[in-house]
């Protein structure tokens, strides 16, 4: 669990999951199904936002070599 005072000490602060599904619900599908949309976090910490981006495209029929750009 974060504490405050551990977000005060290190400044971790961590977007919940259903918070990010919140977010990502409001950009437009193409987004997730346009090859040549890529995503960047630079804050990533735990990934969270880049989890969902990766399943939201598996979801849309992206191939996982295609997702990470392999293709």
């Amino acid at each position: 669990m974060i504490t405050c005072d551990r977000v005060k000490q290190f400044g971790e602060v961590f977007t919940p999951p259903s918070l990010v599904e919140e977010m990502l619900a409001h950009l437009p599908q193409e987004l997730f199904t346009d090859p040549l949309k890529t995503f960047c976090d630079p804050s990533c910490g735990n990934g969270n936002f880049l989890v969902a981006v990766v399943e939201k495209k598996l979801a849309n029929g992206r191939s996982e070599e295609r997702r990470v750009g392999k293709e």
